[in-house]
C-alpha cells in the first residue's frame, strides 16, 4: 500500500491520537514543560540570578540562542492556477487543439536552511541503498551482524555473528542517525527512583534501491524494508535497561520487589521521538543449559509497553487524579495484595464503578462509552488511613511491543509493522540463562507487507506505524528537473546539401570550401562550446569547439582538387580561426569511430568509459570485432550484432559519467542507429528485424540494480538522469543531465492537520516571488500545461501559459496543483529577550531558572520546594520541578551550570 502525499487523511487520523495529551500538541518541550506554542511563540523566560556568576550569563546565552531558533511555526502553502492556457497548434488552420494538463511549481527558501526535524537521502539512480550511497556497490559498504557495540553494527544482530531469531537477516542497509535526523538524536535517560541513567540511540534504517520502473515509466523508490531502532546503555556497561534496578537473588534482574522495578518507576524512553513512560517490562522466559555464554549475546523474545500519561502523581487514601470531569478516587490499598481499591465518580461524586488494580498493571474502564487506562505503577498500604497511597496515572494511550508480532498486537491498526527485542543476560554464566536487560526494540516492515509492496512513485509515502502515524518516508522524485539538462539533438537533413566556406583539413595546405552532401546529421547543443575536436592540421594542431557540428554521413565534396572528406567526418567551428574570420571549420576526417568530446555529460571529462563524449562509427566499424582507439568492447557488445544490416551505415552513441565518489569511473551510454542508404529515405527510426527497434534506443547500464543492457522507450531516464525524448525518421533528441542526478526519499514528521484560521491569499504570475513578514520567500517557478491536437496536425502543439497565475494560500486546505511546507520563524520583535533577572521574574510565568541557589533566588525557592539540594555528590540538577511551568538548570559549581545548559538543550525536543 503506497500513498499519496495529497491524500493525508489517514495520517492525520493517526497523528491526532496525540491531541489527547495537550502536553505533546505541538511547539517545543522540555519534558512536560511546552516552551514555544504550535504557533512558534516562545512562552516562558530564563530567569539568571542578578549575583549570577559569567558563566551563569553563558549558559543562559547559550540557551536562549537554542530556544530562539526553535521559534518557528510549520504552515502550508498551496497553488491554485487562475486564468486560462491557450493551445498553439503549429499554425495549422482548422485543427483542433486542447489543453490536457495544467500544473505549477513552487519554489519555498526558509531563513537559515533546511527546517529541522526532516532528511533528504539521495541515493544515485540504479543503486542499491547500502552504507555508502555512492558506491554503486563497487566498494560494498554494509552492516555485518557482529559485535553491538562497533560503530556499524547490525542493527539485528545476536551480538556473536548471527540475527536475532524474530528479525530479517540482513545487512545491506543504510542507517539514518539522529545527527542527520534531529528526532533520532541520541536521549539521556534518568530514573530517579534508582538514580541510574541510561543512552538511548535511536536509528532509521533503509534497505532497497532507486531505478528506472516500466510500470510507472518514471524512476521510482523501491524500498524493501524500513525500519526503527532504539539502542540502550548504562552509564559504565553495554547491557541495556534492567528490569530489576534494586537487589536481586544471584544474577537474576528479574526477581526484586515490585517498588524496585524500572517499570515502576516511571522511566521515560524515546519512541518514534517522543518520551513514552516504559509502563511494562516482561524479559524472555528463563532457560536451563548451554546458550548464554557471554554478557555480549542478545536474546530476542518478552514485551514491553509504552505509555503517555495524561495526569499522573502520588495520590493519598480519599484523593483522585481527575480527567474529564471524572474522578479517579483511591479508596483503599489491600494489604494482602497491594491493590489499589478505586473508586470512579462522575462531577457530582456518584460511584460510578468500583475496581481494583494491582501494582504495575494497567486497567480499562469505560465512562458513559469512553475507555480510561488506569494505571498504579506502585502502592504503600500503611497501617493508617493517611499512611496509604498510590503512584498512579491515567494513560492517554498505552502500547505493547511483543517480540515475534505485530506491532501493540492486541489492537487493530498496525498490522504492517513486526517488533523485534534484544535482551542480555547480567552475569551470563553458560549454565542459568536469564536474560534480564532491554538492550535493543526494533519495528520493521519489509515488502513481504502492504505498505511496500509496490515501489514508491514520487509524491507517494510511508508512514512509520500506521496508528500513530508520527514520521513518514516521502519520495520526492529526482533531484534534478528539466532545468538542469542541456537540450542534445541529432537532426537528419536528407535533401539540402550544406556549404561550408572556409574548412581545414588534415595535411592540408590551404583552407577549402566543401559542400556537405545530403544526407547529413547536425548535432545541436543547447550550451555554447558544449562540442570539442582536435584535429593534426597541416599548421600544427587545430581545434573545434562549439554549439553544433555536422556529421557527413554521405561525405563532402571540397574545392581545390585535394581530396574529398570521407563519409563519417565531423566538421565543428574552429574554435580559434587562423585567418581571423571566425567562419573556419576543422574537419576530423573519418578513419575510424570518431570521438567528439562532451565533457558536460562527464562532469568536465571526456571518456568513453567514463563519460562525456560522442562516438560515431559506420556500419563496418560498429560492427566489427576488433578495439579501434579508446573505445572498448562494451560498445560492440550493447550493437549486440555480428555483422551489420545491409540498411544500416552509422551507429552514434552518447557516453555519461554516472558516477561519483568511489563509483567515479561508473558511466552509461546512449546508442541509436541511422539508416543512410536510401538517400531522401534515410531514417534513424526503423526496426532492423532482430534488434534496433523504431522509438527506442539502445541502452548501457552502470548498474548494479540493472546488469543486462537493453533497449528503451521514448522517455527513459538514465542512471545520470538524463531523459530520451525522442526518435522519429528525421531527429533523435535527449535532454542530458549536466549534474549526476539523485533520487531522493525524504524523512519528515507526518503531516499534523490545517490550520482553521490565518488564510493568506496571493496571486503570481510565474518568475514572481513573495516574501512573508517572516522572510520566507515563495516564488512562482514554472507554470506549465500540455496540448493535444487532433489527428493530422502536422506540427507538435505547444502551450501559451501568459494568460495564467497561481493563486498562493496560506494554511488553506489541501487542494491545487501544488502544496509545500515552510517553516515560517516567528521573529525576534514579537517575543523580544528572552533572559531575564531573577528579580523581574512573575511566578506565573514558564520559567527556566539559571544558576544555583546562592545567586538565583527563583532556583533557591524551587529546590527547596521541590526537596532537592547542589552538592558535590550531585553537581548538576536538570529538571522540571513544577510540571508544565518550572524548569531549574544549575551546577555545584561554574563549569557544572554549563554543562546542565547544554544537557538541557540536548533534551529539547521539537514535536509538530
Amino acid at each position: 500500500m503506497k500513498v499519496n502525499l495529497k491524500k493525508i487523511g489517514s495520517v492525520v487520523a493517526g497523528a491526532a491520537i496525540f491531541a489527547s495529551s495537550v502536553a505533546f500538541a505541538g511547539g517545543l518541550w522540555f519534558e512536560n514543560t511546552q516552551l514555544i506554542n504550535e504557533n512558534g511563540a516562545p512562552l516562558g523566560k530564563i530567569a539568571v540570578g542578578a549575583n549570577g556568576a559569567i558563566t551563569d550569563g553563558v549558559a543562559a546565552a547559550l540557551m536562549a540562542a537554542k530556544w530562539g531558533s526553535e521559534a518557528y511555526a510549520m504552515q502550508t502553502v498551496t497553488a491554485k492556477l487562475a486564468g486560462e492556457a491557450t493551445c498553439v497548434d503549429g499554425g495549422m488552420a482548422g485543427d483542433e487543439c486542447t489543453i490536457t494538463d495544467k500544473s505549477v511549481r513552487l519554489e519555498v527558501t526558509v531563513p537559515g536552511g533546511a527546517v529541522a526535524g526532516t532528511y533528504t537521502v539521495g541515493n544515485l539512480i540504479g543503486d542499491f541503498l547500502n552504507r555508502d550511497l555512492e558506491d554503486r556497490n563497487a566498494n560494498l559498504q554494509d552492516y555485518p551482524p557482529g559485535s553491538d557495540t562497533s560503530e556499524n553494527s547490525n542493527p539485528f544482530t545476536n551480538g556473536t555473528g548471527g540475527y536475532l531469531a524474530s528479525a530479517p537477516d540482513e545487512m545491506e542497509l543504510y542507517r539514518v542517525t539522529g545527527s542527520m535526523f534531529t528526532p533520532l538524536a541520541t536521549q539521556q535517560l534518568h530514573d530517579d527512583d534508582a538514580d541510574r541513567s541510561y543512552d538511548e540511540q535511536q536509528d532509521m534504517w533503509l534497505q532497497g534501491d532507486t531505478a528506472w520502473d516500466d510500470t510507472s515509466d518514471d524512476i521510482v523508490g523501491d524500498v524493501t524494508l524500513w525500519a526503527y531502532s532504539m539502542k540502550f546503555s548504562g552509564s559504565s556497561d553495554d547491557l541495556g535497561i534492567p528490569v530489576c534496578t534494586g537487589d536481586v537473588v544471584g544474577s537474576d534482574y528479574t526477581d526484586c520487589d515490585n517498588g524496585q522495578r524500572t517499570d515502576a518507576h516511571k522511566l521515560n524512553a524515546y519512541f518514534l521521538g517522543e518520551p513514552w513512560v516504559i509502563s511494562d517490562m516482561e524479559a524472555p522466559t528463563p532457560w536451563f543449559g548451554p546458550g548464554c555464554q557471554s554478557e555480549s549475546e542478545l536474546f530476542n523474545g518478552g514485551s514491553i509497553k509504552l505509555a503517555k500519561e495524561s495526569v499522573s502523581g502520588i495520590v493519598n487514601q480519599g484523593e483522585a487524579l481527575t480527567a474529564d470531569g471524572i474522578s479517579f478516587v483511591l479508596a483503599d490499598i489491600v494489604e494482602t495484595t497491594h491493590e489499589a481499591a478505586v473508586d470512579v465518580t462522575d462531577a457530582a461524586g456518584n460511584v460510578l464503578t468500583k475496581e481494583k488494580i494491582p501494582e504495575g498493571e494497567t486497567l480499562d474502564v469505560n465512562v458513559e462509552g469512553k475507555t480510561y487506562r488506569i494505571h498504579v505503577y506502585k502502592t504503600t498500604p500503611g497501617y493508617t488511613y493517611g499512611a496509604k497511597w498510590a503512584d498512579m496515572a491515567i494513560f492517554s494511550h498505552e502500547f505493547k511491543l511483543e517480540d515475534n508480532e505485530e506491532f501493540d498486537p492486541d489492537e487493530d491498526g498496525n498490522d504492517e509493522y513486526q517488533v523485534s527485542l534484544g535482551w542480555k543476560d547480567k552475569g551470563a554464566d553458560n549454565l542459568n540463562c536469564q536474560p534480564d536487560h532491554l538492550r535493543t526494540v526494533i519495528l520493521y516492515t519489509t515488502d513481504s507487507e502492504e505498505l511496500l509492496d509496490d515501489p514508491l512513485e514520487k509524491g507517494d509515502y510511508v508512514p512509520m506505524l500506521q496508528d500513530p502515524a508520527n514520521w513518514k518516508l516521502s519520495y520526492l522524485g529526482l533531484s534534478i528537473t528539466n532545468d538542469d539538462r542541456d537540450n542534445l539533438k541529432f537532426h537528419l537533413e536528407r535533401t539540402r546539401d550544406r556549404k561550408l566556406s572556409k574548412v581545414r583539413v588534415t595535411d592540408s595546405a590551404d583552407e577549402q570550401e566543401c559542400e556537405v552532401l545530403a544526407q547529413y546529421v547536425k548535432v545541436t547543443s543547447g550550451k555554447s562550446g558544449a562540442f570539442e575536436v582536435q584535429n593534426a592540421c597541416d599548421s600544427g594542431t587545430c581545434s573545434g569547439s562549439s554549439d553544433v557540428f555536422y556529421v557527413a554521413t554521405r561525405g563532402a565534396v571540397c574545392s581545390g582538387g585535394l581530396r574529398n572528406l570521407t563519409p563519417g567526418t565531423v566538421l565543428m567551428p574552429e574554435s580559434s580561426s587562423a585567418s581571423g574570420t571566425g567562419d573556419m571549420h576543422v574537419a576530423l576526417e573519418y578513419l575510424a569511430p570518431l570521438t567528439i568530446d562532451y565533457s558536460l555529460a562527464g562532469d568536465g571529462e571526456s571518456n568513453w568509459l567514463g563519460g562525456g563524449v560522442i562516438i560515431v562509427a559506420n556500419g563496418s566499424d560498429a560492427f566489427g570485432t576488433t578495439n579501434p582507439g579508446a573505445l572498448d568492447n562494451t560498445f560492440y557488445g550493447a550493437v549486440n550484432l555480428t555483422t551489420a544490416p545491409t540498411e544500416m551505415s552509422f551507429v552514434f552513441a552518447v557516453s555519461e559519467k554516472a558516477g561519483t565518489g568511489s563509483s567515479h569511473d561508473f558511466w552509461d551510454a546512449f546508442l541509436f542507429p541511422l539508416n543512410a542508404k536510401n538517400g531522401s529515405d534515410a531514417s534513424f527510426d526503423f526496426n532492423s528485424g532482430n534488434w534496433w527497434e523504431e522509438d527506442e534506443a539502445r541502452y548501457i547500464y552502470a548498474g548494479p540494480v540493472e546488469e543486462e543492457n537493453a533497449s528503451q522507450e521514448e522517455g527513459y531516464i538514465s542512471e545520470r538522469g538524463s531523459v530520451f525524448e525522442e526518435k522519429d525518421d528525421t531527429a533523435v533528441e535527449f535532454k542530458i543531465a549536466r549534474e549526476l542526478a539523485h533520487a531522493q526519499l525524504y524523512l519528515s514528521s507526518s503531516e499534523s492537520g490545517v490550520t482553521e484560521s490565518g488564510t493568506l491569499l496571493w496571486t503570481m504570475k510565474e518568475g514572481e516571488d513573495k516574501t512573508t513578514s517572516n522572510d520566507v520567500n515563495i516564488k512562482v517557478a514554472e507554470i506549465m500545461c500540455e496540448g493535444t491536437c487532433a489527428v493530422g496536425t502536422a506540427a507538435e502543439p505547444t502551450c501559451d501559459t501568459s494568460g495564467m497565475s497561481a493563486q498562493l494560500y496560506v494554511d488553506d486546505e489541501l487542494v491545487g496543483a501544488d502544496t509545500v511546507d515552510a517553516a515560517i520563524p516567528y521573529g525576534y520583535d514579537k517575543f523580544g529577550t528572552l533572559v531575564i533577572l531573577d528579580n523581574e521574574a512573575v511566578d506565573s510565568d514558564v520559567l527556566v531558572s539559571v544558576g544555583g541557589p546562592v545567586v538565583n533566588t527563583v532556583t533557591a525557592g524551587l529546590l527547596e520546594d521541590a526537596g532537592e539540594t547542589l552538592s558535590a555528590e550531585n553537581p548538576k540538577i536538570v529538571k522540571e520541578v513544577v510540571a508544565g511551568k518550572k524548569i531549574v538548570v544549575a551546577g555545584y559549581e561554574a563549569e557544572d551550570t554549563l554543562e546542565a545548559a547544554s544537557d538541557f538543550i540536548a533534551q529539547l525536543k521539537r514535536t509538530q
